[in-house]
């Protein structure tokens, strides 16, 4: 893993961090998207003012989410039949909708934020992902809603129409 991290490390935008992600190898993508998502809930936190779990913390997290997409995945292989879907965090969509997972960051003392978005179809392959600052944002909520509003631009953009939009909030 340490060659992604310097291979993303070395990026310029969000974009090319994306892109370079979708062209990794599938177990290797799934882990790299896990570890981000396990680093983002536990940067929130600290931003919210909540303690920060350790290392190990994060790496934990990482591994059930990648646990959840295998899961997933296994169970589409086998016709259904291996999970109960009751047990997974993240569902995909239905065929012909795209799902649209949205987060933000809030700094309360500087009533700044950051938005963030990823567009997956039914297959939970990712078709489009973005992020943002926000420098001037009133809370928590707003800065969600950013989120969820840059989503639905992008999507309409490529002609995206039918989503199902999940938060946090």
């Amino acid at each position: 893993m340490e060659d992604v991290r310097v291979s993303l490390l070395n990026l310029g935008s969000a974009n090319e961090v994306v892109q370079t992600i979708l062209g990794l190898q599938r177990e290797k993508q799934k882990l790299v998207i896990s570890l981000l998502r396990a680093w983002w809930t536990g940067r929130n936190k600290a931003n919210t003012g909540e303690r920060r779990g350790p290392v190990e913390e994060i790496f934990s997290k990482a591994t059930i989410f990648t646990t959840e997409i295998h899961q997933l995945n296994k169970r589409k292989e086998n016709g259904g039949r291996t999970v109960n879907r009751d047990t997974i965090g993240w569902k995909p969509a239905p065929p012909d909708v795209f799902k649209i997972n949205s987060n933000d960051a809030f700094r309360e003392e500087e009533k700044t934020g950051a938005w963030g978005f990823v567009v997956r179809d039914s297959d939970c392959q990712g078709i489009m992902a973005g992020c943002g600052q926000l420098q001037a944002v009133h809370h928590a909520l707003s800065a969600e809603g950013e989120a969820c509003l840059m989503a639905l631009k992008a999507a309409v953009e490529i002609g995206i129409s039918r989503v199902i939009i999940k938060t946090d909030r």
